[in-house]
């Protein structure tokens, strides 16, 4: 038979094997929520490590095609100033080349088979033309102070100065005149 502290001996290891059981299971359930929690921060800081990347690959894909838009725009940009200093140095010489001009066809008007002009110079600003004249005889340069007198040049001109007249060695005259143009009316 069986004594009463064996009996109690057997349902203390019971309760002590169901309490031990128990607390196995504790244990699994907690280890398991460990193991889940832990899986799931790996996993969602996998899947933020990958979502970086992308972001990151985008982004400098991105970069690199602004820089090539910069890069494109830079060559059109250059191209655009070079376009617009080219126009601004043409319209320079236009300006420049109007009164020149104006002052060319002046000379063309005064003109005599004998006579050359040389050291020609022209100040826009004042309006003001500087010449040599060279003429083979004093006839030459009779028939050239007559067309520097003609009503039609009195019309364009505001003064006019004859200077340095001599005769070289060669037979030639010469003379420096200046001429101080009048505004033109057109």
């Amino acid at each position: 038979m069986l004594i009463t502290n064996e009996i109690n001996f057997m349902r203390r290891q019971r309760r002590q094997l169901a309490r031990l059981q128990a607390l196995d299971q504790q244990i699994l359930y907690v280890a398991i929520a460990v193991f889940v929690i832990a899986a799931l921060t790996t996993a969602a800081a996998g899947g933020y490590w990958y979502w970086t990347r992308q972001q990151l690959a985008l982004l400098e894909d991105r970069i690199t095609q602004q820089e090539r838009v910069i890069q494109g725009s830079a060559a059109e940009e250059a191209e655009y100033i070079l376009y617009t200093t080219r126009l601004g140095s043409i319209a320079s010489i236009l300006e420049d080349r109007n009164p020149k001009k104006e002052a060319l066809d002046f000379l063309s008007e005064l003109l005599v088979p004998s006579i050359a002009f040389d050291a020609v110079n022209y100040d826009t600003q004042e309006r003001r033309l500087t010449f040599r004249v060279e003429a083979q005889d004093v006839f030459s340069v009779e028939i050239f102070l007559d067309k520097l007198r003609e009503p039609e040049m009195n019309e364009k001109i505001a003064n006019i100065q004859l200077s340095g007249i001599q005769r070289d060695e060669v037979g030639r005259y010469v003379m420096n005149v200046t001429i101080v143009l009048k505004e033109s009316e057109e």
